[in-house]
């Protein structure tokens, strides 16, 4: 196994910096190079660990202009950095290097997410000085994003514009929501702008649907990740003790109080706060709430002492907040505080296509967490899995592979059958579909695939097409058009 190995993308030609930079790295250092055009057909060498990709940013300048052109690409970047994701999950560090950093190496850092902006000296000085034992670097320690020590690692210039630019670089992995559907696109990018900011926001979505998953990634990626993270299940929390779960209580302040005890506000101070189902929220909390959200203040149940609430609040709900509002059962004025940002989670249902992906990666996690060897999902499998309807989303998918995993695993199988998913999802597969709606469920996933392929390659079918393994006039023939 090559440990260390590094990644440039960049121009070719003359302008290629890393013609250069190549000869000069130390001979015992696995290097390539892949240009811009060429992300979707380069295959990564087998046994070879990537730690980092060097982005060359003078070759963006002309096409961050083109604003489809350049989405399409920050598409297959991201999916070049998923294909390199490697050890606990961990993505390899994406760094920008330029000439000399200033304001238009910096702007195009951002939207195109890196890490760190470096020189080329800078490069070629710190992998010199690589130990060759261990694989290790001094250079580009990965950063909170956006850096708050922006002097410590890269310039100045860039954590500026970390702070003040929006995120809509490349989506970072973010486990259950993995995939390239339009719809997990825009709540990845609305995460990506959304977590540098101290701005409350709401996510709302179906049960199961990854919900606590998108306020981590807020609080990881935000200014303050190294701060607590809490959760209040509103579902879980009995009314009357509710104040006591968000604000603390003193000693004596009801039945039970015997000692003081602090609440999610105070423990949370200065980091984020995760209220789960805030629907269930009754009338009366949500006036509390409201008032320690406005006046930045709260004081413990039986206390008149005023405590700070230095807290970023997000909430998620599983119904529209607004019905409710509308129907008299929640705060108008609570609403339009928790929703600075909202986030729309879509049910696994609506992006059927993503499936594939998400699954492939809870067979990953399962077989690393329980020391097993990898499972492959057969054809059959996986089109039980794309025909059902799934109405507990992810979270059902994920439950529904490890029971088929652990009954593979006791057999010494090395794939899924469709008898090893649950009874309740092979049964409605069969109830709900005939033989015909199964070839066209098939054909809509098969055109929505292709669709997307297309889209990678900015609208090229040539392109799409040689990447799927297929002539042109059968890719246009799957699309249904001329």
């Amino acid at each position: 196994m090559k440990q260390g190995a590094v990644l440039s993308v960049g121009s070719v030609g003359s302008r290629a910096p890393y013609l250069e930079l190549g000869r000069q790295l130390p001979e015992d250092l696995h290097w390539e190079h892949i240009p811009m055009g060429h992300l979707e057909k380069w295959q990564a060498p087998q046994n070879t660990v990537f730690d980092r990709v060097y982005l060359d940013l003078r070759a963006f300048t002309s096409l961050a202009e083109d604003a489809p052109r350049f989405e399409a690409w920050k598409a297959s970047l991201n999916a070049l950095l998923l294909r390199l994701v490697h050890g606990e999950g961990r993505v390899p560090l994406l760094v920008g290097y330029t000439d000399a950093r200033d304001w238009p190496s910096g702007v195009n850092a951002v939207k195109l997410g890196v890490r760190d902006l470096v020189t080329l000296d800078e490069i070629r000085a710190d992998l010199a000085a690589r130990d060759p034992q261990t694989d290790s670097y001094t250079l580009g320690a990965v950063i909170p994003f956006p850096t708050r020590s922006p002097a410590t690692s890269g310039s100045e210039i860039f954590g500026e514009l970390s702070r003040s630019l929006p995120k809509t670089a490349i989506p970072f992995p973010i486990e259950g929501l993995e995939g390239n559907s339009v719809a997990i696109e825009v709540v990845r990018s609305t995460i990506r702008k959304a977590a540098p900011t101290a701005s409350s926001v709401l996510i709302v979505g179906p049960t199961g649907s990854g919900k606590e998953r998108v306020a981590q990634a807020l609080h990881r990626y935000g200014d303050r990740s190294g701060q607590a993270f809490r959760v209040i299940d509103c579902a879980a929390i009995s009314p009357e003790l509710f104040e006591s779960e968000l604000f603390g209580h003193v000693a004596g302040s009801f039945t039970g109080a015997q000692s003081d005890r602090r609440g999610a506000f105070e423990l949370a101070h200065e980091g984020t706060l995760f209220i789960d189902q805030i629907h269930l929220l009754p009338m009366e909390q949500q006036a509390k709430l409201l008032r320690a959200l406005q006046e930045k203040k709260f004081s413990p149940v039986g206390s008149e002492a005023l405590k700070n609430a230095d807290v970023r609040i997000i909430a998620s709900s599983q119904v529209p907040l607004e019905e409710l509002v509308h129907a008299g059962r929640f705060r108008e004025d609570l609403y339009f505080r928790l929703k600075v940002i909202d986030i729309s989670l879509p049910a696994l249902s609506e992006r059927r296509t993503d499936i594939p992906v998400i699954a492939e990666s809870l067979l990953r996690k399962l077989a690393k967490e329980n020391r097993k060897p990898s499972l492959l999902l057969t054809p059959a499998c996986l089109e039980k899995l794309l025909l059902y309807e799934w109405p507990g989303n992810i979270r059902e998918l994920s439950n529904a592979l490890e029971r088929a995993a652990t009954l593979a695993w006791s057999e010494q199988r090395g794939e899924l059958l469709v008898a090893d998913l649950p009874e309740s999802i092979q049964f409605a597969v069969m109830k709900r579909f005939k033989t015909q709606a199964l070839k066209d469920a098939v054909k809509r996933f098969e055109q929505e695939y292709i669709a997307q392929t297309v889209r990678r390659f900015g609208g090229s079918k040539e392109e799409a097409a040689e990447a799927l393994g297929l002539s042109l006039a059968t890719l246009y023939r799957k699309l249904g058009t001329n």
